[in-house]
């Protein structure tokens, strides 16, 4: 099954930082619920609606999505016309951040493709679901861009874009952290666009000299094109800071809401690891704990998330803890509340005591 769209993957965020775990990677790149990392989602949402090209626009620190994406065979994407293309700046650019900073390359991956429209997805919003019915709400109105949303009765953290629409879901206005609450619906990172309209707002941006084309600034287009929205029903997890990456993954241990987001029709695809199967010696003590492949789990674990490939020695305590992949945690080491990122070492003795809002966050690599 193929469709008629490409699609575009903003991989840096809308300004959205986790501490360590975004100082070296994109947000997109950041590891999340065991295995995956948070790109598999759109990627999978993507290939699950019949996309066969997608471009991932990021600004900087792209190594970790070179690592995981690679040629896009994990998720089907290597073809020989078609596939994944990773649309960094040009060396020579001097525009800095923005959703696309280096429009130059946008505008190229649109100019050479023939798709009649461009899905395109954020990194901040996690949800597993084909677009599938989105595309055709997209087709059958006419629009010309077609946005997601969901409803809330109270709002996530910022930064969040809050949708005013009519009876008929048509879009009036659109506000970036609004004080007085206007709507329910927050935009979930998603939209359709014909693709030869995205690609004359990118042009005439270019020509006048913009560094950036964001989803405020198309969203900010309402009134002079038709702009219908979309409304998710399904699981959507946010993720705009450290507190809402710790409270997400542990809402993961709950089995109703881990099901809504694996459990469905649409397959989510990851990087192929072959692991040998996770060792429990007989002093382990493991409860409500997602724990993937090729660990050794020696200790005490409780309400935590753990990766690939760690390493917990005999006395050690763990409670309330996301550990990255590949990471020893020694003897008589104590931990709660705490993020650590992959390769890290923790050495005999440490303690190290977090809060549930605000977790300590040990970045990639270091030794404790």
């Amino acid at each position: 099954m193929k469709n008629d769209a490409c699609g575009l993957i903003f991989a840096d965020g809308q300004g959205v930082s986790l501490s360590d775990l975004t100082r070296l990677r994109a947000l997109a790149a950041v590891p999340f619920a065991g295995r995956y990392r948070i790109i598999d989602f759109a990627l999978s949402n993507l290939v699950n609606t019949g996309v066969s090209k997608v471009g991932i626009v990021t600004h900087n620190k792209f190594k970790s999505l070179i690592d995981h994406v690679g040629t896009g065979s994990n998720w089907d994407l290597d073809h020989k016309n078609q596939g994944v293309f990773l649309l960094a700046p040009y060396i020579t650019s001097s525009f800095y951040p923005g959703h696309i900073d280096d429009l130059s390359s946008i505008a190229n991956f649109l100019r050479h493709d023939t798709s009649t429209d461009v899905i395109i997805c954020g990194a901040n919003v996690v949800f597993n679901s084909n677009l599938l019915d989105v595309l055709r709400c997209h087709k059958g109105t006419g629009a010309d861009m077609t946005v997601m949303y969901d409803r809330h009765d109270e709002f996530p953290s910022e930064p969040n874009i809050v949708l005013e629409t009519d009876a008929e879901d048509k879009l009036l206005n659109a506000w970036n952290n609004p004080i007085e609450k206007v709507s329910n619906k927050l935009f979930l990172g998603t939209m359709i666009i014909r693709r030869n309209l995205l690609l004359k707002i990118v042009d005439e941006a270019i020509s006048k000299g913009f560094g950036e084309v964001t989803a405020p600034y198309l969203l900010r287009m309402c009134n002079s094109l038709n702009i219908r929205c979309y409304e998710y029903k399904g699981l959507c997890l946010r993720i705009n800071s450290i507190k809402d990456y710790f409270r997400e993954t542990f809402a993961l241990l709950n089995p109703q809401v881990s099901q809504q987001l694996f459990e469905t029709d649409d397959i989510l695809y990851t990087k192929v690891k072959d692991e040998a199967p996770t060792i429990y010696t007989e002093t382990a003590k493991v409860t409500n704990t997602i724990v993937s492949d090729g660990c050794l789990i020696s200790g005490q674990v409780e309400h935590s998330m753990i990766f690939r490939h760690v390493r917990i020695a005999e006395t050690a305590v763990l409670k309330n803890c996301i550990i990255f992949q590949n990471v020893d945690i020694a003897n008589d080491c104590y931990l709660e509340n705490v993020i650590l990122d992959k390769d890290c070492v923790i050495q005999p003795g440490i303690h190290m005591v977090g809060h549930n809002d605000y977790p300590v966050v040990i970045g990639k690599g270091a030794i404790v």
